[in-house]
């Protein structure tokens, strides 16, 4: 799948009419949504599933006269040298050292695209379900109801969204090593960001990805954004009367839910209690 990025006016937005973000009260970092009011944009390694990191870099991508070029074009702007025949020398340098069918050349590489993308992207992972049996296993305190528009009116969050791509298992997409503007980059950043192995399919994960460098990874939401909380059948009661309360107190119009379950521990609904 090759990943386009483009600006788009809000009004032209096509969005899910709700995104649900499974939390646990346990986490202080997860809490803060509803005792702080902010969402977090968390690092590529702090999720916890080995397939989000399955995605390789595709070396045999790599044309080495485009690279050349891309080297000798940026020489007078990225490394002050003006000359035709230095940057001749320094092109033909660059592409002499980066032998890139060497192990340690691309181990060293892909490093260094892993680093950039844990420290200088993070990642807002959401659902469009709200009952996925495996994100409730997972995230067994509580879950809320967003309502994505009020996340992307003018002045509130600026980031790339989508949904998530779900590929065979066989065949992961490939990212391409080395890439020639800045538009090109962030599409392979997305790539990685936005694609998951098709076991996860049943998710229908819906992400936001944002650069983090210059406004850090969290940030506030405004109170309209969170229209329902849902409260795990198996939160304790200590737990749950600090949830409500706090919820009280920032999301006074928001409805807040318990879920129930049947015998077998399969869910049966939600009752409100607010």
């Amino acid at each position: 799948m090759n990943f386009q990025i483009e600006e788009i006016d809000f009004s032209q937005l096509t969005l899910p009419n709700k995104l649900y973000k499974y939390r646990t009260w346990q986490n202080p970092n997860h809490k803060k949504v509803i005792t702080h009011k902010e969402v977090f944009f968390a690092p590529y390694r702090s999720f916890n599933s080995k397939y989000e990191h399955l995605i390789e870099d595709d070396y045999n991508s790599i044309d080495e006269e485009k690279v050349w070029q891309q080297i000798y074009d940026d020489a007078p702007k990225l490394f002050d040298i003006h000359e035709h025949d230095k940057r001749v020398k320094h092109a033909n340098k660059f592409v002499e050292e980066k032998n890139w069918n060497k192990p340690e050349i691309q181990t060293e590489a892909s490093k260094k695209f892993q680093d950039r993308l844990n420290n200088e992207f993070g990642a807002l992972c959401m659902s469009e379900v709200k009952d996925n049996y495996t994100l409730w296993s997972d995230f067994t305190g509580f879950s809320i109801g967003l309502n994505p528009a009020f996340m992307f009116e003018k002045g509130q969050i600026q980031c790339t969204s989508g949904y998530v791509n779900y590929y065979p298992e066989d065949s992961p997409p490939k990212t391409k090593v080395f890439t020639y503007s800045k538009i090109e980059r962030a599409a392979e950043v997305n790539k990685v960001i936005f694609n998951l192995p098709f076991r996860y399919k049943d998710e229908k994960e819906y992400r936001l990805s944002k650069y983090i460098v210059n406004t850090g990874r969290s940030f506030p939401i405004k109170e309209q954004t969170v229209e329902e909380i849902n409260i795990g059948a198996k939160m304790n009661q200590k737990n749950k009367s600090e949830l409500i309360a706090a919820a009280n107190n920032n999301y006074p119009n928001s409805k807040i839910y318990e879920q129930r379950l049947n015998d077998r521990d399969e869910i049966i609904g939600y009752e409100q209690i607010n």
